[in-house]
């Protein structure tokens, strides 16, 4: 930004204009819209981001799959336990299963442990089977709906392909979120022109002339945003 400041004069102008400088408002903006943006929400990030949710979606895919199948393997080994003449000392019960899992885990031992033991007093009727609570497990996976739980990296990720205009989305998600007016943030009011969004995103991405983005580039996002909602 230092070595491309010429750039953004015209920014900083509409800045003192629309927030001034002599408060913090314009101090929130470089700093948690435009500098964490260009630090933290770059076109690698949201790559990443991209392939993660990708892989998201097929890891609970196998889930449910896999959680059919061990079901179906439980259902046959009870039934094999209780009606055939050969049994295996495995764990049945919920309670056992979970103790046998937090073996090492000391906030378990020291507060937990005893009072889910007491529970062991109620009868197996009273508790879902192994197999019923591996398909609640599986059902879940396979309903699932991958959210992102931060708000710039879910503007990142709308399309399919990455581009600039992710990270455009990315800057605008910034202002929303810092939009609390009265409580130290930016106006609620307060909105950047397509033409100072576009040289940020030039910017922060050291983007050429040649490459670089203007402001009908960032109205077309917008209004193709607006429309979706």
């Amino acid at each position: 930004m230092i070595s491309r400041g010429l750039e953004l004069r015209s920014v900083y102008q509409e800045l003192e204009q629309s927030l001034g400088f002599g408060g913090i408002e314009w101090k929130i903006f470089l700093e948690f819209c435009v500098l964490a943006t260009g630090a933290h929400w770059t076109p690698e990030k949201s790559i990443a981001d991209r392939a993660a949710r990708k892989r998201l979606d097929k890891v609970n895919e196998a889930i449910a799959d896999l959680a059919d199948q061990l079901a179906e393997l439980l259902d046959e080994r009870d039934e094999i336990n209780n009606r055939g003449p050969f049994s295996s000392a495995t764990l049945h019960h919920p309670v056992e299963v979970i103790d046998r899992a937090c073996q090492r885990n000391g906030h378990y031992q020291s507060f937990l442990k005893e009072r889910l033991e007491s529970l062991c007093q109620f009868d197996l009727k009273y508790w879902p089977s192994l197999s019923e609570m591996v398909r609640v497990i599986g059902a879940d996976a396979e309903k699932a709906d991958v959210q992102s739980h931060d708000p710039r990296s879910a503007a990142m990720s709308q399309t399919s392909r990455p581009s600039v205009a992710d990270f455009v989305r990315a800057i605008e998600e910034g202002i929303a979120e810092n939009q609390h007016s009265g409580l130290g943030g930016l106006p609620a009011s307060f909105r950047l022109s397509d033409e100072s969004i576009a040289t940020l995103a030039n910017v922060l991405l050291n983007l050429s002339a040649k490459s670089g983005k203007d402001a009908k580039y960032v109205k077309n996002i917008r209004e193709r945003d607006r429309r979706r909602t």
